[in-house]
This record gives C-alpha cells, structure tokens and sequence, in this order.
C-alpha cells in the first residue's frame, strides 16, 4: 500500500496506476512490472473487488447477453467502461480481452467477419454451448485486511458436486 499511496485497497478499486508505481513494485520485488500490471488486471483486481464467485463461463454469458440486448451492431459502439458498470469489480481490459476472444472463435466458426450475425450465434448458440461445457475456469476472491490477504472463506467451501 505504501508504494500506491492509498490509505485502503478500496482506493484502489478501478483506479489507473502509473507506470512509476509498478516499476517500484518491480525494484521492491523482483518481478517485471508488466507482469504485475498484467497480473493486477486481468485476475488480481477481480478477486479483490469481485462481490460474487468469479467464474469464467458465467463472465461470458453475462458479456454476450448484455452486448445483444443492448442492441450493438458495431464492435466500435462499445464503449468498456459503460459495459464494465455492468460487472463490478472486473476490469475494462478483462472484459474486452474475453469479447474480443468470443469475437475471433465465433468468427471462425461460422465464417464470417460481420459483427451482427457474430453476436447473433453467440446469443443463439454460444451461450447454450457455454452452460452446456463441463469446465469452467474459477478465481478465487481475496479479501486485504491489515496486511494480510486471505482467500474468501465461502469460495472455499464451493460445492464441486457434479449434478
């Protein structure tokens, strides 16, 4: 916290980091600072600042489902940081990184670059695809108090029976 300059980890919920700061992370701690950065981005933000269970798949419904109704006809309508409203505690970068890989796969699939049948088969079928899929890639969230961080004792004891 004392390289940030924040008074809680609540400060630093959305917040923009300097370079600076995470090249002083990486003298204070041995690793690059774009590592950390990437790291701080696309998962640790999310476990910090994620009030619900952090799971991939229902990431991807949630994007896929609020991009259609919304009635986006143009990658370029997108506008992240409205989107992000949306999904609180998950990054801007996060959420395009997983659109923009939904984009590609579902391009190639049905063999095409237009955006509106692209989101039509992620709404109509991906969507099922995705709930059907048997995996799923799952963060668990953190919570900082006094120094030390620990891991969200209900994600811990998630249920992993498979109905």
């Amino acid at each position: 916290m004392s390289v940030t300059l924040c008074d809680t980890i609540e400060d630093l919920k959305d917040a923009t980091i300097p370079k600076v700061v995470w090249q002083k992370l990486e003298k204070k701690i041995g690793i690059n600072y774009n590592t950390l950065r990437k790291f701080w981005v696309y998962k640790l933000h999310m476990q910090l600042f994620c009030p619900e269970r952090i799971y991939l798949n229902d990431i991807k419904i949630k994007l896929i489902e609020y991009i259609y109704i919304k009635g986006i006809s143009n990658n370029r309508e997108i506008i992240w940081s409205k989107v992000a409203r949306y999904f609180d505690g998950i990054t801007t970068a996060f959420l395009c990184r997983i659109f923009s890989n939904l984009i590609q796969e579902a391009s190639q699939k049905i063999n095409t670059k237009k955006f509106l049948e692209i989101m039509d088969y992620l709404y109509k079928e991906k969507i099922q695809a995705i709930k059907d899929d048997v995996t799923d890639k799952f963060l668990p969230r953190l919570s900082y108090s006094n120094g030390k961080v620990e891991i969200i004792a209900e994600d811990l004891n998630e249920n992993t029976d498979i109905e």
